[in-house]
């Protein structure tokens, strides 16, 4: 197979560079490629009644939008025997839109099977998935999707994965009908049912054998158990955190999962729990029976930090798709964060708790270790084990510049797509990831091409042409490449592979993508990953604090002659 098409190109030595891509401000916003789509204008008008263009035309708008084609429109009217005028006029008709918009974008091979997913005006979708040669559906890679509603009639998707900057477009042949007793008055032949209704799916307006059999005894969905999520629906909570308790709602999951992370430190101060005689806590289900809040902060499997640490696995891992990475790359390629200078940015940090090595249960981190002193103390170590290469203590300085996707200035992306254990995608994860279980639930589990050792790379391509999980690491990298600093490729490749651990296990996983050149890299990238551990280390005949900020500073000169960087 060919390697992927990166969106990171050459332009140093070892081309381990991002290109810079499309600027957001250039591309077509969901309003816009709506606008363009002659299908589309029947739908077009009615956002256009429901004042709801001003919501799509915004390029940072980053959703899943579901939209019938004209004549999807006019299967409907015609089916509650109303005019369009009839639809534009109504009082229903924004709840009726918002129905099929969900924030967050997702690409058709973003979707489980099975899944339900939230949409903006708090209704439910549903999502199944059936294998049929109809050319009807080629624009959707072959995909004969189907999307269930509040109707007995499927909505089918017909062109799909539309880009419109940040936002997804998926074209249907029927619109998606919200649980609207007000719309059902307005529209009295609107029949409308529970998500998921067997009992009538064949669209009206389809060719007589194009029948949706959901009958429950011939529901197969043509995929390995293996790639399926245990079989079982999959709703957008369970999907966004991994797991459920059977006994929890969505909600109370929700609320489980934000105190675990809170008590568990995250980006908060810990919790103490409080009580009173009256009020014995906030009764929570973990798994199980319900815990008061008390109790689940004393507790030992809580008190060492596991739910959050597993959380926090369960959520990169099901959420790192290949998609999904390059969505990110782009979005942060274009580098309109600002522009500030090395200190400040590392001065930034002193407003971010290290997460990572608070959930770690390793005894040896020091989490209370401020990230700015670790940066100090990384480039020092760097210093002394690499007398060699000077840059190394530069990089040692810089290396955790990544997590200031974490702070406000920056977008306060969340922990799961910043910290944790970086890994390929396109291909298989391997088991020497750690928490590999967890990739179960990861969609991409499910497409044959990225099945095997190799997915769609070639046999030791090298390591610039994979793409990696979406990190602090990898957003660092693509900033240090694409401002065209003078550090060397293998100051780049410490860089974007510091996380990179199973790389460096026994076993030689990955090893089939490397390069002769990486190969060479492995044993200093084995030392830098040792060197730049979140502890506090002893450091003998080292620089003072003045001393070695001045060194940093002709390292700066040297390498980064600008002195600042565009993020």
């Amino acid at each position: 197979m060919m390697c992927a098409k990166q969106l990171f190109t050459a332009i140093l030595g070892a081309g381990l560079v991002y290109s810079a891509t499309v600027n957001a401000q250039t591309c077509s916003t969901p309003y816009q490629a709506i606008s363009d789509e002659p299908t589309l204008s029947v739908v077009k008008q009615a956002i256009d009644a429901a004042g709801l263009n001003e919501f799509l035309d915004d390029p940072s708008l980053d959703a899943t939008i579901f939209l019938p084609n004209n004549a999807g429109m006019t299967t409907f009217l015609e089916a509650v025997d109303a005019s369009a005028e009839d639809l534009l006029g109504s009082d229903r008709l924004e709840n009726f839109l918002q129905n099929h918009v969900h924030v967050v974008a997702h690409n058709v091979s973003d979707l489980y099977e099975g899944e339900v997913i939230d949409m903006v005006n708090g209704d439910e979708i549903s999502i199944n998935f059936k294998k049929e040669d109809d050319p009807k559906y080629a624009g959707c890679g072959g995909n004969h999707l189907h999307i269930g509603s509040h109707t007995n009639i499927d909505s089918d998707p017909i062109e799909c994965d539309i880009q419109a900057c940040q936002s997804v477009i998926h074209i249907l042949d029927y619109p998606l009908i919200p649980d609207d007793p007000a719309l059902q008055e307005e529209f009295p032949k609107l029949v409308l049912s529970d998500i998921g209704n067997d009992e009538a799916h064949d669209h009206d307006h389809d060719d007589e054998d194009h029948d949706h059999d959901h009958d429950d005894e011939d529901h197969d969905h043509d995929h390995d158990d293996e790639a399926s999520v245990s079989g079982e629906s999959v709703s957008s909570s369970e999907r966004l955190f991994g797991f459920m308790s059977d006994h929890q709602t969505s909600l109370e999951f929700i609320l489980e999962a934000y105190l675990i992370r809170a008590a568990m430190m995250g980006s908060f101060a810990p919790i103490e729990a409080q009580s009173s005689d009256n009020d014995q806590g906030a009764a929570l289900s973990l798994r199980g029976p319900s815990l008061d809040l008390d109790k689940m902060i004393q507790d030992d499997h809580l008190a060492e930090n596991h739910a959050a640490q597993e959380l926090l696995c369960r959520l990169n891992h099901a959420r790192q798709t290949f998609d999904f990475v390059q969505r990110q790359a782009k979005k942060f390629s274009t580098l309109s964060l600002g522009e500030i200078d090395i200190w400040s940015a590392l001065e930034n940090l002193q407003d971010l708790r290290e997460y990572e090595a608070a959930l770690s249960g390793n005894e040896a981190c020091d989490p209370d270790m401020p990230l700015l002193e670790h940066a100090f103390q990384c480039a020092e170590i760097c210093r002394q084990k690499f007398p060699e290469d000077d840059w190394m203590a530069l990089v040692g300085l810089i290396h955790g510049l990544g997590k200031l996707l974490a702070h406000p200035k920056f977008g306060s992306q969340p922990q799961w797509c910043i910290c944790g254990e970086s890994f390929p995608v396109g291909c298989r994860f391997s088991s020497s990831i750690s928490n590999a279980k967890f990739f179960q639930a990861n969609p991409d589990r499910r497409k044959k091409s990225f099945a095997t050792p190799l997915g769609v790379y070639k046999q030791n391509c090298g390591l610039q042409s994979v793409y990696m999980s979406w990190s602090g690491a990898e957003y660092l990298y693509m900033v240090l490449a694409l401002n065209k600093t003078n550090l060397p490729p293998e100051a780049l490749f410490m860089i974007r592979f510091q996380k990179f651990r199973a790389l460096v296990k026994p076993g030689h996983p990955y090893h089939d993508l490397l390069s002769e050149s990486d190969i060479q890299l492995l044993p200093k990238l084995k030392t830098f990953m040792d060197s730049v551990e979140y502890k506090r280390q002893d450091i003998s005949n080292g620089l003072s604090e003045d001393e070695l900020k001045n060194y940093c500073n002709s390292l700066i000169e040297k390498y980064i002659p600008r002195g600042t960087l565009r993020w």
